[in-house]
């Protein structure tokens, strides 16, 4: 045999047993037997941890496969959701024709992600096409026309985010990223008021059109923005800085140190000439309206300066401090009169009647005390539930208006009584009255500005808030208006003229809205 260095002969038993002539041919016989006889090998032995990392492995593998399953059955449902809502709005008789057209050119392009989706030979994909961005609240926004924007407010499977997104983007009703304290209130004009942030942002409402825009965005919170008795600038504190800005162009035309520490009040002698200033550095500053340099300066307080004030002729200044004195200064002679005591919290404001007959103080101690000027006595006091934030007085010192916790009081001064008060859904923090005094504004810890018409005593509207507050958004099948709730409110919209309608604060004012609107969505968020 080939591959044997001495042929052999081979002998064959009755038992097939086989004598070979070398190794060779033994391995090579044993081969082929094997194979003409379908031998299976032995497994080899596999560990238990081996076997166990195996499982691991395929049940991980299934619940991916199951998850990713489950995704594209609820984008298919999402999508299909979205064309039958549509195709409603399309169907509607109250839908002019340039809406139509807007809600063709939807359908079509939603029409067209679903195909994209599925895949026309049947391959999914997850890839979203460009001009579908309306699903991604960081991207759509730009993308999209003010009534496609309305459209897609219409869907029910839009994110409340991405709803927030879209009224502020394209109908122009302005939210803040951040939620902050409304600080300080001034109005302008009758019909414009401003506001500042502990956030650092102002914002410019005209209340006969509704605009309502931020006009600066500042890096320190804006505890006091006092205008010019000639309405030209303001002065606007917060910092060690005062800057003077134009009420004009709502820009900052000065930026001055104007003391050591943050600078938490400021006020305007009547004839423009003087403003003053106080600060947690415990000092009060008199300044040059004209020429914005210091004229002199106060000491006497052992706390911050939450409040100043001057007397009608600028014979007085009044403050009110951290340490729980109010103090009658001398403005001619530059030193203290006498001190006032009672108080047991800090003295958030003051207030100097005209004819020079009394001084009033609000304090954290949640009470409003009436002074007598010439002999330091307390002649009276009122009480709030809270903490006493702001003092306003109108009407010739007939009328005071204070803040406290979420009430608005409007007291009668001859007598010392509560002529009414005026509720809100968040705590107040500042209190403005409009030039007319027709209108009370008040400031609440959820970047909100209240309108209050005082001949009515209702609340006419609401701006500003925080986007991450707003709770829900309605939109009428009409497109004409929306609703937004947040925190204890409703706002109604009106969208082509974007001006409020109304602002809802009980759930009994929501009745009349069910032929409009599906109150249903917000009416649990009202009182």
């Amino acid at each position: 045999m080939n591959g044997c260095s001495d042929p052999v002969t081979l002998l064959w038993t009755h038992h097939t047993k086989q004598t070979y002539s070398c190794k060779f041919h033994q391995i090579e016989d044993s081969n082929n037997i094997l194979k003409s006889q379908n031998f299976t090998p032995r497994p080899k032995k596999t560990s238990s941890l081996k076997r166990l990392f195996l499982s691991f492995g395929l049940i991980t593998f299934l619940l991916i496969l199951g998850l990713f399953s489950k995704f594209l059955i609820d984008q298919n449902q999402f999508m299909n959701s979205i064309l039958k809502d549509i195709e409603n709005l399309k169907s509607e008789s109250s839908i002019n024709y340039r809406f139509y057209s807007e809600i063709v050119t939807i359908k079509d392009l939603l029409e067209s992600h679903k195909m994209d989706f599925e895949g026309n030979k049947g391959k999914k994909t997850l890839a979203e096409p460009r001009n579908l961005e309306i699903f991604n609240a960081k991207k759509y926004s730009k993308k999209l026309s003010r009534r496609e924007a309305l459209v897609a407010l219409s869907s029910n499977d839009l994110s409340l985010s991405s709803k927030v997104e879209l009224i502020v983007k394209h109908l122009g009703i302005v939210y803040e990223e951040f939620e902050s304290e409304v600080l300080s209130i001034a109005a302008i004009e009758n019909g414009e008021v401003i506001y500042g942030l502990m956030a650092g942002t102002i914002s410019n409402i005209e209340l006969h059109t509704h605009i309502h825009q931020i006009v600066v965005h500042g890096k320190s919170r804006v505890y006091k923005i006092t205008p010019s008795k000639d309405l030209a600038t303001a002065l606007v504190t917060g910092d060690t800085q005062v800057h003077i800005m134009s009420l004009t162009s709502k820009k900052y035309l000065k930026s001055f140190i104007g003391h050591n520490h943050w600078i938490l009040t400021s006020t305007m002698s009547e004839d423009n000439k003087w403003y003053v200033t106080g600060s947690c550095d415990r000092s009060i500053k008199v300044w040059e309206h004209n020429t914005y340099k210091e004229a002199f300066l106060l000491q006497g307080h052992t706390g911050d300066i939450w409040a100043v004030t001057l007397s009608s002729k600028s014979e007085y200044i009044v403050s009110g401090s951290e340490d729980k004195l109010v103090i009658l200064w001398d403005f001619v002679n530059k030193k203290i009169i006498r001190s006032f005591i009672g108080h047991t919290a800090p003295v958030y404001s003051v207030l100097i009647s005209k004819k020079n007959e009394f001084i009033l103080s609000a304090s954290g101690d949640g009470t409003i005390r009436l002074w007598d000027l010439n002999t330091g006595s307390q002649r009276s006091m009122l009480e709030h539930k809270g903490m006493v934030r702001s003092l306003v007085l109108m009407n010739n010192d007939k009328i005071l208006l204070s803040i406290a916790g979420k009430t608005l009081k409007m007291w009668d001064m001859p007598s010392m009584t509560l002529i009414s008060q005026m509720n809100h859904t968040g705590n107040l923090i500042s209190l403005g009255v409009s030039k007319d005094e027709k209108l009370a504004f008040t400031g609440d810890v959820y970047s909100r500005l209240w309108v209050w018409d005082l001949e009515n005593m209702v609340l006419k509207m609401v701006f500003g808030g925080a986007k991450k507050n707003v709770q829900a958004v309605e939109i009428s099948e009409n497109f004409q208006i929306v609703a937004i709730a947040d925190f204890g409110i409703v706002r109604i919209w009106d969208i082509e003229k974007m001006k409020q309608i109304e602002v809802l604060v009980d759930k009994s004012q929501a009745e009349k809205w069910k032929a409009v609107l599906n109150v249903d969505n917000f009416i649990g968020f009202l009182g």
